[in-house]
This record gives C-alpha cells, structure tokens and sequence, in this order.
C-alpha cells in the first residue's frame, strides 16, 4: 500500500488523502464518501479530484476508470478508450459536470463539459507523464512529465513559464498553477518545489520524510499548498493548515495523537503490520492513559483485527 494523491477542500478546511489500493481518508473538514472496497476496478488507484461543492470526489484507477462518491457525477472512463500508457492524472471542469484524464504518453482524454484543449503524445519529451493541473478559468491545462518539462494547452499555452531548472534531481511528479495563471509550482518526488513565474515558494518536503513525495495541493487562496510522501505523511507551506496524516502519527509508537478519530485509520495501521492501538493523551510517566474510544472507533478497530491499549468506550 502507498499513498499517492491529496486533494483539498475548497475552504481549505481539510483534505483528502487516497492511497493506491483505493482507500479515502479524510481529515479536517472532509467528510468521508467511500472509498475502493468491494468495487471492481482493473488498476492501481492513482487520482482523487474533489467536486466544487467538497460533498464528494472522484477517485480514477491507472486503467483509466472513474469511480465517483458523494455528489459526484460519473460521466464515463477511458479504460475501453484506445490508449498509449497506464492513466496517472486527472481534473476536474470548475462547474464539476466533467474532468480530464492523463495517461503516461501524454494522451488526454475529456468526459462530460471537459473541453479538450490537446495532448502531449506526439510531442517531444524526455519522461513519461505523471500530472496535469488546469487552469482557474477552467479553460486550459498544463502537462507534466517526470523530467520537469511543461507543455500547456488551451488558455495555458498563453501561460507557460518555463520548465524545471537543468538542475533538478529528481523526478517531477506534480504541480499546481496560480489564480493569475501567472505562474506554478512543480514538484518533485524528493519533496523539492519549484515555484515559476509569479509562483511564491513557500517551502519543500524538508527532510525526515518517511517515503517519496507523490502530490501537491494548492489552497484556494494560492498562498500556499499541501505535500503528501507515500507514507501518507503531509506537509504544509505558506497558508495550508495542518490537520493530520494517515502515516503512523509521531510521539507515540503504534498510537494515535489524541485529536485523531481512530475510525479512518485502522485498515491503514493494520496494513502496516501493527498489532495495537492506543490514544496518547500526553504525560511523561506513560505513554497510554485512559485511552476512551467512541463505538465507532472501537467498531472499526475490531474489524481491522487491532487490540486496544487500555480501552474504555464512551
């Protein structure tokens, strides 16, 4: 299991993170939807879009199908699509009535009010594809491959501001453009951002990560962005406001800080091999205190196989 996409809400009070076998996570004010359990899907999960609303999202598989939830509206996949490489991307239209889908070539491929403004297939590029971001008209596109280098389409032709530097180490696999269009951020899979044009660093992945980066999310404002590492650990710049991982929570080994709801987090720990979960409730004497877990969490723990430190249910 790895996680491989973030998506935030539009208030920028909470996100999403998905990992690859199609399991949702919602932190802050992100309400939780469904996930990949029990669907019949051909492919690794790659993608999860929120609609314009927050009430749901868009989960797309690397075999090019879509899986909508919430108040998210299925307009068709690409999996029965002649196609050139497995899909790792996909966008949204800002009415929500469509979205994009990117494959490794650079073939892309539009669904309900999505216009299709080209691909990249047939032009030159050094590394296959990984991300597209549209534009804030909803008008455009730009495309990514893993060496950095950008192509744009649509409205984003008139915004193109250049490629990642020659000096770049590692492979891109995300970006985010400006409300202006006047510039963007590309991310690379060592957690370092590169901010062109108009576009404001506001900080990388540092060090200390648990797994190589895998996706960026602006805020609405674009004043700052959210970064996810396979391991399901974010990190924040400029205005993004922290409200948890899905990685294995700091301070206290195979627990949960005390502000996390156990519920969304046990197929995750069980998937990483832990026995037991406790909630750590600070003090020096002893890591687990009085642990109180709701039904629901309790419910959930059980079901993933877990043991409680310390249980008691209110």
């Amino acid at each position: 299991m790895s996680f491989i996409s973030i998506a935030a809400l539009p208030g920028n009070n909470g996100y999403w993170l998905l990992n690859n076998t199609g399991e949702v996570y919602s932190h802050g004010g992100a309400g939780y939807h469904g996930g990949g359990a029990g669907l019949d899907y051909h492919g690794l999960f790659v993608s999860l879009v929120g609609t314009p609303t927050g009430n749901g999202y868009w989960l797309c598989d690397s075999a090019g199908e879509v899986f909508s939830f919430g108040d998210a509206v299925y307009h068709g996949g690409a999996s029965m699509t002649p196609h050139s490489g497995e899909f790792v991307a996909m966008a949204a239209t800002v009415t929500g009535k469509g979205y994009w889908l990117l494959d490794s070539a650079g073939e892309v491929f539009s669904f309900g009010d999505a216009v299709y403004h080209g691909g990249a297939s047939t032009q030159s590029h050094t590394g296959s594809f990984m991300a597209m971001a549209m534009t804030h008209t909803g008008n455009g596109y730009w495309l990514l491959d893993s060496a950095g280098e950008v192509f744009s389409f649509g409205d984003a032709a008139q915004h193109y501001h250049g490629n990642a530097p020659d000096t770049a180490t590692g492979s891109f696999v995300g970006m985010a453009g400006t409300l202006d269009l006047g510039g963007y951020w590309l991310f690379d899979s060592t957690g370092q951002i590169y901010a062109l044009g108009n576009a404001t660093y506001h900080g990388g992945g540092g060090t200390g990560y648990a797994g190589r980066f895998v996706s960026i999310a602006p805020t609405t404002t674009g004043g700052g962005y959210w970064l996810l590492d396979s391991a399901g650990q974010v990190y924040t710049g400029g205005d993004a406001t922290y409200y948890g991982n899905t990685g294995v929570p700091e301070g206290c080994s195979n627990g949960l800080d005390k502000d996390q709801d156990v519920s969304g987090y046990a197929t995750c720990i069980a998937g990483l091999n832990y026995k037991f979960v406790g909630r750590y409730l600070g003090g020096s004497d002893t890591c687990f205190q009085s642990t109180v877990l709701s039904q629901a969490e309790a419910l959930a723990i059980t079901e993933a196989g877990l043991f409680v430190l310390s249980e008691g249910v209110s």
